[in-house]
């Protein structure tokens, strides 16, 4: 069985919008198993709505219910709130960040998994919370 990792939702929408980054995290989904908050479909199909709206060219050939129906899709085994909330909200405390972002660097602490995220800030409070980051090659 492959590895789980916490995927956040810039590394995914990287992949589902076909981002510079999209490939490398593609690579990576197929040889891990990814985890995180229940919350990413939502934040997940917000991104790709507000694509779709602005007229991405990656999107172009695509119909907002194809899209909407490749995030419900996606297998992605999400973690329910009650299991992270308490850590999001102590991270949320001690650290300047959304609510959002606090979720998933909670799951990979709670789960000890490593966290595959393509936000910066994300990254630097993963490394000052000990939690393993996976790096790709421009972070």
């Amino acid at each position: 069985m492959a590895d789980p990792i916490l995927l956040d939702a810039s590394a995914w929408l990287a992949f589902l919008l076909k981002e510079e980054e999209g490939n490398v995290v593609a690579r990576l989904l197929e040889s891990h198993l990814p985890c995180a908050p229940d919350l990413i479909r939502y934040e997940a199909a917000n991104s790709v709505l507000t694509a779709k709206r602005a007229g991405r060219a990656a999107l172009k050939g695509l119909s907002l219910g194809q899209m909407l129906d490749e995030v419900w899709e996606f297998p992605i085994e999400t973690i329910p709130m009650k299991s992270w909330w308490k850590k999001a909200e102590n991270l949320v405390q001690h650290h300047s960040i959304a609510f959002y972002d606090a979720s998933y660097i909670a799951c990979a602490r709670v789960l000890d998994m490593p966290l595959l995220t393509l936000d910066r800030k994300m990254i630097q409070i993963s490394r000052l919370e000990d939690i393993s980051v996976i790096p790709l090659p421009s972070h």
